[in-house]
């Protein structure tokens, strides 16, 4: 009896042990979303760093759960750049993926370099080197994939839902009120059938959903949208009061509450590291990015500076941190939570784990 109590007893503080180094992973990448596009105040000290019209209760969710990061970079100032960085670790500048396109605009003094335009099959993405230090590690990426050909799969990811680019999540007959607007909650739907699968089968996870929202063209659900379009119940802001993209804001914080909530439901809340932030500042067309200078495809601050928060084991709630981070340093971190210190992480990473 003496004996089984024992070994019982060795294989729960082994399976604790497992457990605490193996946190689950998510990573909530939204599109064109600028420094003040939620209701979370990025900055302690400054007041309009939030939005004075969007009501995002879940993304507050998060940063209330954890830190509010109030000097978070996008890697890049557009979206496929950024992508590739934060699943490389490495600078657009390195990898010379620094835009969308190749060529200069009429009357520029300067020609534009060739640039890549598709993740390299030779780099070990940050996904690849979970599994390669944590073969238990199932992955998944769901939503914009937006580099090129050559599909998840191919970079370490055991499920996906294509190569797909903005278009795939625009509605098909154009029209701006939607049930599912900007693939929103089929992208919610995936990514909780697979946590259901990997809690299942006792496997921890790293998941990227990477949200066509809240890129134009602009979509919202008919309740969201009657919300915001009735000044009595949502008074309109001096810097936001667009109320389709305000209600398509609106539409992806659900999507990021069904997702809370399946953590919660599933028991591995405590257990999963819940990473949110944007490719790069909102576009000037859609969205103010007030404070901030500018916006989407501009180095200036509110091309760069996006929401970010992070919650998870051992990160203390509701508190901020005004160090500078960016989207690349993402990689070292992650190696590090799992493994407990970043000895595999390529020394062709820039990034510096936090």
């Amino acid at each position: 009896m003496k004996q089984i109590f024992l070994s019982t007893l060795i294989v729960m503080i082994g399976s604790t042990i497992l457990s605490a180094q193996s946190p689950n992973i998510i990573v909530i990448l939204s599109d064109d979303q600028g420094w003040t596009g939620s209701s979370r105040q990025m900055k302690s000290t400054l007041n309009n760093s939030k939005s004075d019209f969007y009501i995002t209760p879940n993304m507050e969710r998060i940063a209330t759960n954890g830190v509010t990061f109030s000097q978070g970079y996008a890697p890049a100032a557009k979206c496929a750049p950024t992508r590739n960085s934060i699943l490389t670790g490495q600078t657009p500048a390195k990898t010379l993926f620094t835009t969308t396109g190749n060529g200069a605009s009429s009357g520029e003094i300067l020609n534009a370099p060739t640039i890549s335009s598709s993740i390299e099959d030779s780099e070990v993405t940050l996904p690849e080197i979970i599994k390669q230090v944590a073969p238990n590690y199932w992955s998944a990426h769901f939503g914009k994939w937006h580099l090129g050909n050559v599909t998840p799969d191919n970079h370490g990811f055991d499920r996906h839902d294509g190569t797909n680019g903005n278009e795939v999540g625009n509605a098909a007959d154009g029209q701006p009120i939607q049930s599912d607007p900007k693939k929103i909650f089929t992208i919610t739907d995936s990514a909780m059938n697979f946590m259901d699968d990997a809690v299942n089968n006792n496997r921890p996870f790293y998941m990227q959903l990477s949200h066509y929202a809240v890129h134009s063209v602009n979509e919202a659900t008919q309740s969201s949208f009657n919300l915001c379009s009735n000044a009595a119940l949502r008074p309109p802001g001096a810097t936001h009061n667009d109320p389709l993209y305000g209600a398509m804001t609106e539409d992806l914080d659900k999507g990021v509450g069904l997702v809370l909530d399946k953590l919660d439901s599933l028991g591995i809340a405590n257990n999963t590291y819940v990473i949110y932030l944007s490719d790069n500042g909102a576009s000037t067309g859609q969205s103010d990015n007030h404070p901030l200078k500018r916006g989407k495809t501009f180095l200036y601050e509110g091309g760069i500076r996006v929401p970010f928060f992070i919650s998870g084991p051992n990160i203390p709630a509701n508190t901020y941190s005004n160090i500078p981070i960016v989207g690349y340093d993402l990689y070292p971190t992650i190696v590090e939570w799992i493994t407990g210190n970043t000895v595999a992480v390529p020394t062709a990473v820039e990034g510096t784990s936090f």
